[in-house]
């Protein structure tokens, strides 16, 4: 197997991993999410598994550590989150990078609005997405 397939791999068992706890967060039963994903009961049950050691912080830090454990940020995971986050995690992000990089991407929407006087500082900005080469002439 090449590195490129095992990367790929392990991508799309991120973003399975990320699918079977979304839907079991509504409650869909482990025979359900298997024959969604495609996947045994089995599969689904370690993956699920996997996903709960992930996000279980250490109960004591690491002996040699003199601070405390990171602060952790938990948010209900919502069908629109869940998807975005499979999304990504195929193409390569843990969901912690995924995480930190939209809201760096967010905040300096902010910054940059409110450094050029488009919105007051402290308010949310109207942001507008568009489509690659919307807008540009001759193209």
């Amino acid at each position: 197997m090449t590195t490129a397939s095992k990367t790929r791999g392990s991508d799309s068992v991120s973003a399975r991993r990320i699918r079977a706890r979304h839907l079991a967060d509504q409650g869909k039963s482990l025979r359900e999410i298997a024959g969604e994903l495609g996947v045994s009961k089995d599969t689904v049950s370690r993956d699920l598994a996997a996903m709960r050691r992930d996000e279980t912080p250490d109960a004591t830090p690491d002996s040699g550590s003199a601070t405390d454990p990171a602060p952790r940020l938990i948010l209900p995971l919502s069908r629109y989150m869940a998807d975005d986050l499979a999304v990504l995690a195929e193409a390569g992000h843990s969901e912690q990078e995924a995480v930190r990089l939209a809201l760096a991407m967010l905040a300096n929407a902010y910054r940059r609005a409110w450094l050029r006087g488009i919105a007051p500082r402290g308010q949310r900005p109207r942001i507008v997405v568009r489509e690659q080469g919307e807008g540009t002439r001759g193209h």
